[in-house]
């Protein structure tokens, strides 16, 4: 029986199979039957992941293992692994592990429960939830509970003979089984039960020393063995108010960051566990890190449990990290395949990642949302995309097969085979751009008054259309000697001194520095915020007065999606700067640029700007595009992959292209290469 391992290597996820090394793309589905396993393994499938659990599975794709105290049942679990291997023998396993209470637990244990402030039946379960109660992360009692169920599921696995089959596990938990606070995308507000004020009081004493620290901090007089969770009014922010006030709204701030630091510290907790105890050395991943796309969800973004990410990925237990493509615009004419993680920051610390498919294709008839396809072609094109997207990156592929149908279809099969079949020989492409994130400035965005909850997630999916590779990356994980043409900062409004410095040392290597909204007007820590002007190098002022920021770029084209700054920014002199854009109400810029110490710094009131609009500042820069028009673009090691948002993609080279499925060469003329294609038709092409 040969021996099976998930290793990485240059930081991407391989399976290991006596020495031999294949791409790390795995078939999913929460329970593979099998027919499923038929067809999976039929299109050339040797690697699976499905739903179990160590104790309760929340949203009921596992049945509950943890019956009573000291009492398992790991039947079902047996049961899905022998399912797989009775197909592919030589399968590479990564079970989905869910760690929930019992509702029997929590019967037993109500001063350990996560609190919402409000009567149980006033917070009822989201998202299929089959308990409307959960143990709270910051209960001892919870974590011994768990450090007991993940010892004998450890324990199980290592006794069973496929044991070497398991070469990972993925760590499951909270909201939709990715770490956050449960009710957090809900619009509620965890947690304040009796666990988390005790846990909240402890992290004050070890942040602040002593009541004195505290009292100086909060600008009040407080104690810690006595401080409560702020209300959940002044935890939404005040509806004028753009950004919550790290000086009047200090223990708010607390508060959300010690919020942040509790799943962070579960899950490593639960890594340490499993690394410590198993024989086989399976390896340790979770869902964690969306630092891109939990603007989506305003309030999940300030006490989901994002913000401590950093604490993760330095945590020596986890291997890898796991995030589905962003659910913010799946449309194949006018969206793009866009990562949750921060890549670039994966890369840095040596942790791999994994991207999930989740989209549902044309053969799912009773859903018609996250990006469902309506025919067999459109299902093709958007499969194609993401397997582009992981290839592309260096991540590891998850098909997630949520129904078991999603792929049962026999062109999509042939077309998955050759997807995996062609990531064996791919390999990743370095991004010639980055945008900018940072725990800092995320959790002092108020949300709502400014409509901050899609703007990383759609910004990155025009860069993503702009025929220039982007990924996300963690300020304080940039180099000094930045590898990227162009660093895109989303949002800088709160810019603490260490934050300006960090900005200062790594940008000056880019040909292209983008700033976007009301730079560095936040109040900061120390209450000096340093403005726009210091921040951009632009010659830039501000007055407190709302404006509207739909503008016109320079071809006339309107910008923007109708929403006010609670700020006028704007160039001091239009004679100073070039202009990129100007706002409908009064003509006045509201995107300029200038050279600056020899690098092209650009500001944009707006978050929003178009892909043609990104390419106009990328020609001032001296930065070419692969792409012109409207299209969704991946730079591949041979080629590219482009989805097609019009009819016709026209790009830039001097060399053929020739499409890797039919064939068909396209020959360059005068520099460009013309692409014929059906509106949201994905091609894979390769240089000739």
């Amino acid at each position: 029986m040969s021996r099976v391992r998930l290793v990485t290597r240059d930081g991407i996820p391989r399976i290991e199979r006596d020495g031999r090394s294949e791409p790390a793309w795995m078939a999913t589905a929460p329970a593979p039957d099998p027919e499923w396993m038929e067809r999976m393994a039929r299109a050339g499938f040797r690697a699976f992941s499905f739903s179990a659990t160590a104790n309760f599975h929340l949203y009921g794709l596992a049945a509950p293992v943890w019956k009573a105290p000291g009492v398992y049942d790991w039947s079902e679990f047996d049961a899905r692994m022998e399912t797989i291997l009775a197909c592919v023998p030589d399968a590479a396993v990564i079970p989905r592990l869910h760690l929930a209470s019992p509702p029997w637990w929590d019967r037993d244990h109500p001063d350990d429960l996560v609190g919402f402030g409000v009567p149980w039946d006033s917070a009822p379960p989201g998202h299929g939830a089959l308990s409307a109660t959960q143990a709270s992360w910051a209960s001892s009692a919870w974590r011994s509970a768990v450090r007991e169920n993940l010892e004998r599921w450890v324990a199980h696995v290592d006794s069973r003979s496929w044991a070497d089959r398991v070469v990972g596990v993925l760590l499951c938990g909270g909201d939709t089984e990715e770490w956050n606070h449960v009710g957090s995308t809900r619009g509620l507000f965890p947690d304040v039960g009796r666990s988390a004020t005790v846990g909240f009081r402890a992290w004050l004493r070890d942040r602040y020393g002593n009541d004195s620290e505290l009292s100086r901090a909060w600008g009040r007089a407080a104690a810690c063995a006595s401080a409560e969770p702020p209300s959940v009014e002044r935890r939404r922010g005040r509806p004028s108010d753009p950004w919550i006030d790290v000086r009047e709204d200090r223990d708010v701030v607390d508060f959300h960051r010690w919020l942040s630091s509790l799943p962070a510290s579960f899950v490593g907790g639960a890594a340490a566990v499993v690394r410590s105890r198993s024989n086989n050395g399976m390896k340790v991943g979770a869902w964690c890190g969306y630092l891109a796309e939990m603007t989506f969800h305003p309030d999940a973004l300030r006490f989901g449990g994002t913000l401590a990410f950093e604490s993760l990925l330095t945590h020596p237990d986890l291997d890898f990290f796991a995030a589905p493509s962003s659910y913010a615009l799946r449309d194949l004419r006018r969206g793009a395949t866009v990562g949750m993680l921060p890549r670039g920051s994966l890369r840095v610390h040596g942790k791999s990642g994994f991207h999930e498919s989740d989209v549902r294709t044309h053969v799912l008839r009773d859903d018609a949302g996250y990006g469902r396809t309506e025919t067999l072609a459109e299902s093709i094109s958007v499969l194609e995309r993401e397997a582009a997207f992981a290839s592309g990156t260096g991540l590891g592929m998850w098909w997630f097969d949520m129904t078991g149908t999603f792929h049962d279809e026999p062109a999509v099969l042939d077309r998955l085979g050759a997807l995996g079949r062609r990531a064996g020989n791919d390999r990743p492409v370095a991004a010639r751009g980055a945008v900018v994130v940072d725990e800092s400035v995320l959790e002092a965005w108020n949300g709502y008054p400014d409509r901050l909850t899609d703007a990383l997630p759609r910004l990155l999916i025009e860069l993503g259309r702009t025929g220039i590779d982007f990924e996300t990356i963690r300020l304080a994980d940039v180099p000094h000697a930045s590898p990227y043409d162009v660093l895109v900062f989303p949002a800088f409004e709160r810019v603490e001194p260490a934050a300006l410095e960090r900005i200062d040392a790594c940008r000056g290597r880019a040909r292209l520095t983008v700033f976007t909204g009301r730079v560095g007007l936040a109040p900061t820590a120390d209450g000096v915020a340093p403005g726009p002007a210091r921040v951009t190098g632009l010659p830039l002022v501000v007055t407190p007065s709302a404006v509207p920021v739909d503008s016109v770029d320079a071809d006339g084209r309107r910008l923007g999606r109708g929403f006010w700054s609670s700020h006028d920014v704007r160039p001091a002199s239009d004679s100073d700067v070039g202009v990129a854009a100007r706002r409908l109400a009064d003509d006045v810029p509201s995107a300029c640029f200038r050279e600056v110490d020899g690098v092209v710094v650009a500001w944009i009131l707006d978050h929003f700007f178009d892909a043609a609009a990104w390419r106009r500042l990328f020609d001032v820069a001296g930065i070419a595009a692969t792409l012109i028009g409207d299209a969704a673009v991946r730079h591949l090691h041979d080629g590219l992959c482009v989805t097609s948002g019009g009819d016709g993609v026209t790009l830039r080279s001097d060399r053929a292209y020739v499409d890797a499925h039919s064939g068909e060469v396209f020959t360059s003329r005068d520099g460009w290469v013309v692409v014929p294609t059906a509106r949201g038709e994905t091609r894979r092409l390769r240089r000739q």
